[in-house]
């Protein structure tokens, strides 16, 4: 479970301060984040772990089971909880919003992909087993 985040920094020194610019210098290099899910496929069937049925249970992820990659597109860079997403469709009359929330099931062999600097995110609470491996692709500041 992590709280909304961006896994990537783009403040300037002046908003920063000496401190944290020197602190957030592996921050600014990432560029795209990847993230593979692990989990067992339906196909794979029930495991066992640590004598508990129930956590690696069979069958397909399900929004109980918790675990999902919310992005929230399109949050002010401000924004560090994703607010400005329910205001912004809120104040909107259109049918097709640019800013929402999106839920992504940790289903095993998916792969996302999506914008270190930019994209706030967050992992909700898992009550199953969930396995993912995260890469950060970075920029060379040279």
């Amino acid at each position: 479970y992590y709280h909304p985040h961006r896994d990537g920094c783009t403040d300037s020194f002046l908003e920063l301060g000496l401190l944290g610019w020197l602190r957030s210098h592996y921050l600014r290099r990432r560029y795209l984040t990847c993230i593979l899910y692990l989990n067992e496929t339906e196909e794979q069937g029930k495991e066992q772990y640590n004598g508990h049925d129930d956590i690696g249970k069979k069958g397909a992820w399900t929004k109980e089971d918790g675990g999902y990659l919310r992005l929230f597109i399109g949050a002010d860079k401000s924004d560090d909880t994703g607010e400005s997403i329910i205001s912004k469709q809120a104040a909107s009359k259109e049918t097709e919003v640019r800013a929402r929330i999106v839920d992504i099931e940790p289903k095993g062999g998916r792969i996302v992909i999506f914008s270190s600097e930019h994209t706030l995110h967050a992992v909700l609470p898992s009550f199953r087993r969930r396995i993912a491996c995260t890469v950060w692709l970075t920029l060379n500041g040279d």
